[in-house]
């Protein structure tokens, strides 16, 4: 089961996925309004989960708020690539740049990187290394609920911005032709901001993955909708 939850002002997409027993994984927690944590952690009690993990797609700021407020809470680990630390550890930069609070650094990083996997109770999701947005992009990948929580690499109908520090459009593009077009076309894509799409309807019609666009197979007949519950 996967509930999606919009954080802060640039609308970060955090998601829970759970498994049938409880076990709950929190992807990219962007709260950092106290109402947008007690939404996160009202929305993880409610439904009786056990929170296991942290999952970080990248180490921008608009993706890690919430996390040292839960791994506090649930002693849980922070799982993200170490090529990121330093888009982590630079956040400081960034929050200027926007306008933001600072982040609360007070959590320790379980290293992962392309290949690994981590167990939610009977789920797996497999880290899928996909920089260009950052130098540690990854993406995770559940085959058992035939979705992917792309972070800010692959968007409906667009690609992740590179002109901040650590980007390179070349090897995004590289990651998002060799790493993400190759799922199967029927893939949810959940990703970091905006509408939930697939990697079918993606590869059929995102202007930025010209002249690669291939196109949809018949009695493809595209997605079922997770709706945001928008916590401004």
């Amino acid at each position: 089961m996967v509930k999606a939850l919009s954080f802060n002002p640039l609308e970060t997409n955090c998601y829970l996925i759970s498994d049938k027993g409880g076990a709950v994984a929190v992807v990219d927690p962007g709260c950092y309004y106290e109402r947008e944590a007690a939404a996160l952690e009202e929305a993880i009690e409610s439904a009786g989960l056990h929170p296991v993990a942290v999952i970080l797609t990248h180490g921008h700021p608009d993706h890690v708020y919430g996390v040292a407020r839960l791994a506090r809470k649930y002693g849980i680990p922070v799982m993200m690539s170490p090529e990121d630390d330093i888009i982590l550890n630079r956040g400081g930069e960034l929050v200027q740049m926007f306008g933001l609070p600072a982040v609360d650094l007070g959590f320790t990083i379980t290293h992962v990187s392309d290949g690994d996997s981590v167990k939610v109770g009977a789920l797996e999701l497999k880290a899928i290394g996909t920089p260009g947005h950052t130098p540690g992009g990854l993406s995770w990948y559940c085959a058992e609920e035939k979705l992917v929580f792309s972070g800010d690499s692959l968007f409906a109908g667009a690609i992740g911005r590179t002109d901040l520090p650590g980007g390179d459009y070349d090897i995004l593009m590289d990651s998002l032709l060799h790493k993400l077009m190759v799922l199967p076309e029927d893939t949810l894509v959940l990703p970091g901001h905006g509408p939930e799409t697939t990697i079918g309807r993606e590869a059929a019609t995102n202007p930025f993955l010209e002249p690669f666009n291939e196109p949809l197979k018949e009695g493809f007949d595209g997605i079922d909708p997770i709706t945001l519950d928008g916590l401004k």
